[in-house]
C-alpha cells in the first residue's frame, strides 16, 4: 500500500479482512487454524493413542460455555471430569455438535481399541428445530467426512476444513412448522431475533416466539437427528461400554411463564418421541435414558429469560452431579 493514500488504507485493510471477518463469525474456533488438521480431531486422536480414558462424554455448546457472570469458570466438561477423579474423562465437545458427529468420533474410538466404561450422550431437543438441524454452518460435512477417513486409516494427520459460509437467503427459506406459529420457514424468525424492542409487551412476544422456533416443532421418529443418536447409541454398544443419554435441560420455568403448558406439551412429546425410537430400535437394554429436561430452575441458566441450554455455573454443577451419581449407580448396578 505503499502509494495508497493514509486516509484509504484502513478501509482497504477491512475490506480485505471480510472473508475473514465472515468466516470467524460462522465458523467459531477454526478461524485460527483453517487450512490445518481438524483440531478436535487431533486432540481425539492423542488422548486415544497415549492413555485409556475410562469415560467418552460428548456434548455441544453447554459443555463448552460459561456465563458472564460466574465465579466458577469450569465448563461442564471440566466439572465432570473433576468429580470422577481418579477416572479419566475424555470431553468432545463443539458448538451445534450433534449425534451425527458425536457417532463418528466414537467409530473412531472404535477403531482405536479404546475400550471405555461408559460413553455419555447428551440429546438437545433444539438439535432437531430448523435454527439449529438447517443452518448451513452447522451442518459439518467436511469434519464428518475427517473422522471417516480417520476409522479408515487412522495413522495419518487429520485432514483440513475449507471455510462455510453463511448463506442467508437459503438459511431463511429453511422450512418451519408448529402449531404454536403461522410462520412457516426461519426468516421471520431470525429478523425477529435480530430486533430488541423497548417496548416490555414487543420483547415478551419477541421471546415467546423464539422458543418457539427451538423447541416448538413437533418431530417424528424418522427425524435425521434421532436416527443419528440411535447410530451413536449402537456404536457406543459395540466398545462393550455402558451408555447414557440425557436429554439437556431447558428452561421450562419460562416457557411454562410465557406459554402455560403448551409449548411443554411439545416438548414432552419430542421427548416421548426420542425414548420410543430408542425401545424400537431395539437399543432399550444398552442405554440408560435420563429425561433431564426440566431438571433445572430458571436461575441455573445464564438468565431468567434464557431460551436456549446454556447453563450458569450452578446449572452446570447440578448437571454435573447428575451425570456422574448416574453412572456410579449404572457401575454398582452392573457389578452386582
Amino acid at each position: 500500500m505503499k502509494y495508497v493514500p493514509k486516509v484509504l488504507r484502513r478501509p482497504i485493510r477491512l475490506l480485505r479482512a471480510l472473508p475473514q471477518l465472515h468466516f470467524r463469525i460462522y465458523r467459531r474456533g477454526y478461524t485460527d487454524t483453517h487450512g490445518q488438521p481438524l483440531p478436535i480431531a487431533v486432540r481425539f486422536l492423542k488422548t486415544l493413542r497415549e492413555t485409556s480414558p475410562h469415560v467418552l462424554m460428548f456434548g455441544d455448546s453447554v459443555s463448552l460455555r460459561v456465563a458472564h457472570q460466574d465465579s466458577d469458570r469450569r465448563t461442564l466438561g471440566h466439572m465432570v471430569s473433576a468429580a470422577m477423579v481418579p477416572k479419566q474423562v475424555q470431553v468432545t465437545s463443539f458448538t451445534s455438535y450433534t449425534s451425527y458427529m458425536h457417532a463418528a468420533f466414537i467409530a473412531l474410538a472404535n477403531r482405536l481399541q479404546a475400550r471405555p466404561e461408559w460413553v455419555v450422550l447428551p440429546y438437545n431437543l433444539r438439535c432437531t428445530s430448523p435454527q439449529w438441524d438447517g443452518c448451513p454452518v452447522w451442518q459439518y460435512t467436511q469434519e464428518n467426512a475427517v473422522v471417516q477417513a480417520l476409522i479408515t486409516d487412522p495413522a495419518p494427520q487429520p485432514g483440513a476444513v475449507a471455510p462455510v459460509f453463511l448463506d442467508n437467503k437459503v438459511y431463511d427459506s429453511v422450512a418451519f412448522s408448529s402449531p404454536l406459529s403461522a410462520w412457516r420457514s426461519v426468516g421471520p424468525f431470525r429478523k425477529l431475533a435480530r430486533n430488541k424492542p423497548t417496548d416490555p409487551t414487543l420483547g415478551r412476544e419477541r421471546l415467546r416466539q423464539l422458543l418457539v422456533l427451538h423447541y416448538g416443532q413437533p418431530v417424528t421418529r424418522q427425524h435425521r437427528q434421532i436416527v443419528f443418536l440411535c447410530s451413536a447409541i449402537r456404536e457406543a454398544a459395540s466398545l462393550g461400554a455402558q451408555v447414557l443419554v440425557y436429554v439437556t435441560p431447558i428452561n421450562v420455568d419460562f416457557m411454562r411463564e410465557l406459554w402455560g403448558d403448551e409449548l411443554l406439551s411439545i416438548v414432552e412429546h419430542n421427548c416421548n418421541v426420542v425414548r420410543t425410537a430408542i425401545e424400537e430400535a431395539g437399543l432399550s437394554d444398552k442405554v440408560i435414558f435420563e429425561d433431564w429436561s426440566a431438571a433445572l430452575r430458571a436461575d441455573e441458566f445464564f438468565h431468567a429469560q434464557e431460551t436456549t441450554e446454556h447453563l450458569a455455573q450452578q446449572g452446570r454443577l447440578r448437571l454435573a452431579s447428575l451425570i456422574v451419581e448416574t453412572t456410579r449407580i449404572g457401575t454398582a448396578e452392573a457389578a452386582q
